[in-house]
C-alpha cells in the first residue's frame, strides 16, 4: 500500500522550494476554502460549535450565517485553475456542502 502522508512530502515540490529561495511568487499547491459557516449537524465534538466550557471553541466571534456567494465561489475556482493550484479542500466552520 502506498504512503500518502509523510514528512518527506515537501520533496515532491523541490521546484517550489527553489522558487521560494529565489524570491519568486507562485501559486500555492493546496488551498483550503471555507464556503459557509452554516451547519445543520450540531456535532457535540465540533470546535466551532462546542460549549465554551470545554476550551475547544474556535469561533472567535464567527458569524454563523456567513457564506461565500455562489458567483464569488465560481470566480475563486476559475482563479485557482488559472493560477495552477493543484488541490482544493472545501471545509470550514460549517457544512461545506450546504
Amino acid at each position: 500500500m502506498a504512503t500518502y502522508y509523510t514528512d518527506a512530502k515537501v520533496a515532491l515540490h523541490l521546484d517550489r522550494l527553489e522558487a521560494l529561495r529565489a524570491g519568486d511568487v507562485f501559486a500555492p499547491v493546496h488551498v483550503r476554502l471555507k464556503p459557509t459557516n452554516i451547519c445543520d449537524h450540531g456535532c457535540s465534538y465540533c470546535a466551532y460549535r462546542a460549549n465554551r466550557a470545554n476550551n475547544l471553541n474556535l469561533d472567535g466571534g464567527m458569524e454563523v450565517h456567513d457564506r461565500i456567494a455562489p458567483e464569488k465561489m465560481a470566480e475563486l475556482v476559475e482563479d485557482f485553475i488559472s493560477m495552477g493550484v493543484e488541490a482544493v479542500t472545501f471545509s470550514g466552520g460549517g457544512e461545506p456542502l450546504l
